[in-house]
């Protein structure tokens, strides 16, 4: 379990430092929980899901097959907050000239 925990916390910690610099807080750091359990809790409650995905991964009672979930769910997401956080940095150096970098169309 402390692997898939080490995981979750990974990819949370990808996708908050990519949201932050989307939102400007690149400076806000999230503290997580060493425990597992609290860990899978905190992540599950953090993610902008709907209502019926969200209660879905609350009411799993196995701390285990909660992670693993997160874990599934969390690398796609953390992957596309990465790619639009690598664009909204480039435009930022709009207008001051370099290199034109290709960026990656997401369907």
């Amino acid at each position: 379990m402390s692997t898939l925990a080490a995981d979750v916390r990974e990819e949370f910690g990808r996708l908050a430092r990519a949201l932050g610099v989307l939102t400007e807080r690149e400076d806000q750091e999230i503290e997580l929980p060493s425990d597992p359990q609290l860990l899978s809790f905190q992540v599950a409650a953090s993610l902008e899901l709907d209502a019926p995905a969200k209660q879905a991964l609350q009411v799993i009672r196995s701390t285990s097959a909660r992670l693993r979930q997160l874990a599934t769910v969390l690398g796609p997401v953390a992957d596309d907050a990465e790619r639009r956080a690598a664009v909204r940095e480039r435009a930022r150096g709009n207008g001051r000239g370099g290199r034109h970098p290709e960026i990656e169309r997401t369907t």
